[in-house]
């Protein structure tokens, strides 16, 4: 009997195992690329510019293959060779539509490379100035109508770029779209910027202290004030160009504190969208490196980047210097219309955030909130992956609220 138990018994452990390899082997769809969610995020971010042709879901399939999650190395290496790749096609095309789009392409591909190289590296001025000059290029086969600009701020200057709309869109207001801790001014037009144009609206981008060329090119680091940034962009701006009927001023990523803090001391903004909300920097950072271990390529980066962006030597000076960065004290001073978006899964922003956010706009005018889960989609940092949805909700909270 005790014999025959234990050849029942095996027979089960065997055919457990055997369904357990079966289901093991099946060929099934995955969401992410990586497992680890901070190289998925990079990749979705990579792939978003697809939209207004800035990727091509091939080449970037084909760029990651055999990446490793933490060799920050090999991924420099694989996204460069791809950028000058499709560089080296867009100058031998001559169709200019196809060759514009490569440029842009390109020029996505450089970004993505130059973002996980360490503050000092001496590659990083290279292709940084490799995806600003793709960029230009792409921008000026594709007839995309545009303008650089200046803006003086001391004895420095911010950049800008000024998109005029199509016929009707002095009718619409003036839309206005800055970054965050890492974004570029670049990256902005896909983000955001092409889906304004292509729905009637003129768009001004720009780049503030810590950000894109101001940093690399320049040296300045972060203000916690961004009001005097943004008050410079203004007025460079309304001294070329009428004012608008109305000005929507949106933030991205880090952006959605720092959008909110200017238009609390900036009267001529209309409406201000955080994308996502970001009340408090100091929570988020020390979220991120109490969750992340020490040697997880992800607090390696953005400790280090953080240090260079905000002109810091070491952590406890960060963490002292973006304790600044709250809108605990100034969110009552917000005075116009203002949407929050925020994503229940973003590992960077704690969801509370958006709610405290909330809850301090006691003066706002209009307060609309939309929070993204995983059923809904957009759950991730700044929806990546989910334009579309993102984008519903946005231009519609626009046109309701500034229709003419």
């Amino acid at each position: 009997m005790k014999r025959l138990y234990i050849i029942i018994c095996a027979a089960l452990f065997l055919g457990a195992a055997i369904l357990f390899m079966y289901w093991l082997n099946q060929d099934r769809g995955a969401p992410d690329f990586f497992e680890d969610p901070w190289h998925n995020l990079l990749v979705l971010r990579a792939l978003d510019p697809i939209h207004y042709g800035g990727a091509d879901t091939g080449e970037v399939l084909d760029t990651i293959r055999g990446i490793r999650a933490g060799d920050n190395q090999r991924w420099f290496k694989a996204w460069d060779q791809t950028a000058r790749r499709v560089e080296a096609l867009a100058e031998r095309l001559h169709d200019p539509v196809s060759k514009g789009k490569a440029y842009l392409r390109s020029h996505n591909y450089y970004r993505t490379a130059e973002f996980m190289l360490p503050p000092e590296d001496k590659r990083r001025p290279e292709c940084f100035q490799k995806s600003v000059e793709t960029f230009r290029l792409g921008l000026r086969w594709l007839g995309v109508k545009h303008e650089f600009i200046d803006v003086p701020y001391g004895s420095n200057r911010l950049k800008a770029t000024y998109y005029p709309g199509p016929a009707g869109a002095e009718d619409k207001p003036l839309l206005i779209i800055g970054g965050g801790l890492d974004s570029t001014q670049e990256e902005l037009y896909f983000l955001l910027g092409a889906a304004a144009r292509e729905r009637g609206y003129s768009v001004l981008t720009y780049s503030g202290p810590g950000q894109g060329a101001v940093l690399r090119e320049q040296c300045l680091t972060f203000i916690h004030e961004w009001e005097k940034p943004l008050g410079a962009v203004l007025n460079t701006y309304l001294a070329r160009y009428a004012k608008p009927r109305r000005i929507v001023l949106i933030g991205v990523s880090m952006g959605g504190y720092l959008a909110p803090r200017a238009a609390a001391f900036e009267d001529r903004v209309d409406g201000v969208i955080a994308f996502d909300a970001l009340f408090d920097l100091r929570e988020c950072i020390e979220r991120i490196i109490k969750s992340i271990p020490y040697n997880h390529p992800y607090y390696r980066w953005s400790v280090a980047y953080s240090e260079w962006v905000f002109g810091v030597r070491e952590k406890e000076e960060l963490l002292e210097t973006i304790g600044a960065y709250n809108l605990k004290e100034v969110a009552q001073r917000i005075t116009c219309d203002v949407l929050i978006l925020a994503g229940e899964n973003d590992f960077f922003t704690p969801l509370n955030q958006a709610e405290d956010l909330k809850r301090s706009l006691t003066n706002a005018r209009s307060i609309t909130t939309r929070i993204y889960t995983s059923e809904t989609g957009g759950d991730r940092h700044c929806q990546v992956g989910y334009r579309g949805l993102c984008y519903g909700d946005l231009f519609d909270w626009i046109a309701e609220k500034f229709s003419p």
